[in-house]
This record gives structure tokens, sequence and C-alpha cells, in this order.
């Protein structure tokens, strides 16, 4: 239901641009077109702004400004290029710089933009050269006509003194950290993959992808680390920042424990709201009523630095189910909720945003306020689903709650270490694609989990029994239908609940890697169920070319 779903999240801008004048050909209505001066809808979309035209059911945007199709989050690899100048005769038109950057990085293409990360990739001199110049820029820049630049810590004629960091650090109930250089990085590796450690290593500028710590999760890249690192533990924390950075015209980013997969929750010349230290909630109500006076049983009210480790515990400490992540020191109420949210147990259970009941966010100019179903509703609508910071600092989240009972996990592979010795690798491989490809448009939606070209693992919410009378007893049968059983290896077992199949709490999931090629796509059901030969051979052919993208 949702169309704002982002990978993980975004800056908070401040300050806060005013409303762009656009031409009265474009028919979007003010609500959509207040989002454009700071963020996109969609950071992961190839066409970010366009979203905004089609969101609103108009193509206009294409029409007013063509070259404007990339998103315009200051924080992702894309929108460094989206350069505006309010002394363009066209306002909508692009700026000198970004057109000369556009040229230099062969990026650009008539009316749209290739994805930079693929182009910089490709020559590390040129690429750190770019980053440096377009980054800088595109703080330092106007953002959008009207909308004033930031200042950069390079800037001495702007940037606080040091007496102003300390005047605000004193006011702080948290501490205030500054980043002196590059090389405060260095410990983030010590703890190698254990997430926990990563998160825990001071001042808290750790990504738990390490490439993602430099420009667009580029390892050939500078380092995209902030100049300062609030560690807040209130919401007078979050207020203070907040204003002495809209007051000093400095960006703000947040973070919690550093999972982005875009590294949008550090950046350069920011000061950096860190929920990491944030006080715990975990407060349960077993009758909750929100603004519309409308009831609630079993809700869970966590606070905005609480991981799912934190919130699946308070959950099954009080009897219920939460429908959370699979990262268990992924953030509770970051960038996985405000960015949609997918469990697990989702197609039982809903995504993240259509479990929360309310938000508790700090906003640009400040303010804390509540939004839900009839209180600040343009807000409940954004939080749920347009990225981690990109809309305000939340600092609770009220969840929803589920029964708790039986769920059954299923592991299943291709075993590649017993087919090594076999000629019957891609035998196996293909036939396991197609077992996916032939089932999954039709399972129920106790079934939910991860599925790659290579393995299946998969939840059940409900009985083994039940389990094995659906889909566990098909994989049972594909594995019985090959030359050897050792050719697969299948575990199907039945837990009291997720949290205790998770070994409560035990392990996490190993972060710490220099370098993770990731990515998304969604495709539609209907051209799987119609084409399924076609969506088998295209899952092959992409396996068959090591994982690179097919045509």
């Amino acid at each position: 239901g949702h169309s704002l779903c982002s990978l993980g999240s975004s800056p908070l801008s401040a300050p806060r641009a005013p409303p762009l004048s656009l031409p009265p050909s474009l028919s979007a209505p003010p609500s959509v077109l207040g989002l454009l001066p700071g963020h996109s809808l969609c950071p992961f979309c190839p066409s970010g702004s366009l979203q905004l035209a089609l969101a609103s059911g108009s193509l206009s945007l294409r029409e007013s400004a063509p070259w404007l199709l990339s998103p315009l989050t200051p924080s992702a690899p894309r929108q460094t290029l989206s350069l505006l100048s309010t002394s363009s005769p066209d306002p909508l038109s692009p700026s000198p710089l970004a057109l000369d950057l556009l040229k230099d990085s062969e990026t650009w293409r008539g009316t749209s933009l290739e994805d930079p990360r693929r182009r910089y990739a490709d020559s590390e001199t040129r690429s750190s050269h770019l980053w440096d110049r377009a980054l800088d820029a595109h703080h330092a820049a106007p953002q959008l006509p009207g909308a004033g630049g930031y200042c950069l810590s390079t800037n001495s004629s702007c940037w606080p003194t040091q007496a102003e960091w300390c005047s605000l650090a004193a006011s702080l109930d948290g501490k205030l950290e500054k980043v002196e250089s590059s090389e405060e990085y260095n410990p983030c590796y010590g703890p190698k993959s254990d997430a926990r450690e990563i998160s825990a290593v001071e001042p808290g500028i750790c990504m738990q992808t390490h490439d993602c710590s430099r420009a667009f999760c580029n390892e050939n890249l500078g380092f995209n680390l902030p100049s300062f690192v609030a560690m807040v533990q209130s919401v007078s924390d979050v207020q203070k920042v907040v204003n002495f950075a809209r007051e000093k015209e400095i960006v703000v980013s947040v973070k919690t424990t550093g999972h982005s997969y875009q590294g949008s929750s550090t950046r350069k010349h920011s000061v950096q709201i860190n929920l990491r230290d944030f006080p715990k909630i975990d407060q349960v109500f077993t009758s909750w009523e929100d603004s519309c006076s409308e009831s609630f049983s079993n809700i869970l009210k966590i606070g905005g630095g609480e991981t799912w480790e934190d919130a699946y515990k308070a959950a099954f400490g009080a009897g219920f189910h939460i429908v959370g992540g699979g990262g268990l020191s992924v953030s509770a109420a970051g960038g996985w909720l405000q960015g949609c949210g997918l469990s697990s147990t989702s197609r039982k259970y809903g995504m993240g945003v259509d479990n929360v009941r309310r938000f508790e966010v700090v906003l640009a100019d400040g303010s804390a306020v509540f939004a839900d179903s009839c209180t600040n509703t343009d807000l409940f609508w954004a939080l749920r689903g347009g990225g981690g910071g990109t809309f305000g600092v939340v600092t609770a989240a009220y969840y929803q709650l589920h029964s708790l009972g039986p769920i059954v996990f299923l592991a299943a592979f291709p075993n590649t270490f017993s087919l090594a010795a076999t000629n019957r690798t891609t035998q196996v491989s293909d036939s396991f694609i197609d077992l996916w490809i032939d089932n999954a448009p039709n399972l129920p939606p106790e079934w939910g989990g991860y599925w790659t070209i290579d393995s299946l693992i998969l939840y059940f919410v409900g009985t083994l029994e039940e389990a094995n009378a659906g889909f566990g007893g098909v994989v049972k049968a594909w594995q019985q239908s090959l030359v050897s059983l050792d050719d697969a290896v299948i575990q199907i077992e039945e837990f009291p609940s997720y949290w205790i199949q998770r070994g409560e709490g035990e392990s996490t999931d190993e972060t710490g890697s220099t370098n993770l090629p990731i990515g998304n796509r969604l495709i539609s059901l209907d051209f799987v169920k119609q084409n399924p030969t076609r969506m088998k051979n295209i899952i092959k052919e992409i396996r068959d070319n090591q994982f690179r993208a097919v045509v």
C-alpha cells in the first residue's frame, strides 16, 4: 500500500527550504511539493523527483524540468549531482557547476542520470576529485530557489567557534564529540563481524558495512564522516542540537547503530544526532487510545534509540510477538521502520509501517510533536516510508503487538559441497529455482522470509504439522526427487516463538564487511504468474552471469 519505501535513513536537512515555486502546469498538491526542497520520496528509485509527480498524478515535472530526474536528497549518491542555481535564468535549470560535473563524470545522458556509483567505480582518481567537488558544492550552494546553503567545517567565517561548540556540549545531558580526522574510524575495524561491538565503538561513527563510511558507500572514495557527534540522551538534547544546527546553518545527520546500506546516516560537515545511548522505554499498554479516540489493545512504546533486540525482549517478556527486523542490532524506530519495515512475518501481520500507531518526533524547527492518524496526519503518512531521519528525529514509536504462538523455521538450499564432486550442480540449482518460482506466487500469508538464488530462509506462523501439510511438504518432496538426498540441505523445525528461534538474542547478524553489494527489485506478482518460464530463465541468467545485471 505504500509508495514511499526506502532502504535506509536519510539525514534531516536543516535549515528547511521554503516551498518551491513551480510553473502553473505542475498540478501536484502543495503537500507533495513541500517535500521537494528537502528530500525525494523514494531515495532508491531511478527517478526520485519524477516519483513526486507520479504520486500526484501529474507528469508535468518532466515537461517543466526534463533534466531533473535524479533524487534531491543530499545524502544519496545520485542526488549529489542535482545542483540548482538561483542565478540561472531558468530557476529549474541545472547550475553550470552541475553541468560541469555531469559532463566530467560522464553521467549526462540527455534526460536521465546513471547511478554515479557505477561510473565513479571505474576511476578512483576521478572519483575522489569529483566527490569532493560535488559534496562541498552541494552543501554550500543553494539546494533550490530560495534555499540558503549550509556552512561547511572548512569555512571559518560561518563555522561555530570552539566556545560555541563547548557551550552546546555543556547544555546537553549526553556528550558532544568532535571527529578530528578520518583516523578516528580505524577502531571500527577492531570488532570484526560483531554488530553490537561495532555500534559501541566511540565516538559512534562506525558503520556496520564499512564502505558506507565513505562517499556513495564506495570503499575507494573519501570518508563521509560528521564533524561532531552528539550522543543525545533526552528529547531536550535532540531539540538543542537541531536548534543549534539550524541557527548556524549546519547539516544534520541522524543515526542509531549504522545499518544504512546507502550510508545516509553519516554525512560530511554535519553534526550527527546519535540515538545509540537514548533511554529505553519498553512500556506495554494493554489498552491505548490515539488522538482519534480509537482504542487499541497491546501497544509497545519504544525509545528512539532502541534496537530490535530490545523490542523483541520487551514484547516476548510481555507475552507477545512483534513484527520486526532480522538484524537484532538494527534500530527499531529508525531507518528500518521509517523505510517501510519488511519482516519475516510481514505477509501475516503487515509491514512495520502497518503496525506503528504513533510517532514522537523532533522537527527541523526544534519542536517536539507527535503524529498519528488524527494529529499531524501528513507527518504520520510521511514517516511511514519516507526514510529514517527524513522528516525529523523520531524519539519514540508506539507499536502494535500480536499474539504469541508457535513458528516454524525452514531453511533449504542446494548442497554445493557435496555437489562439487558431481556434474549435477546446475541441474540441482535449476530445480531449486523452478521450485521457488512455481510455488512462491501462491504461498499463503503465514509463510514469509527471505529467498536468494541459492538459498531459502522462511518462517511459517503456525505449527510444524500445518507447515508440512503445505509448502514444507513440497520442499521435502523436492529433496526426495533429487538423485541424492545429499544434493540439498533442508531444516524444518517448530519453535514456541520467533524470539526463541533467534536464540533469545544469543547472537545476531554478522556485519563489518568492507564492501557489501546489495540491491532490491520489486517484481510484479502478475508477471511471475503469467510468465513463469521467462521468470525462471531471467533468474538463471543472473546466476550464470555471476549475479551481474541482466537486460
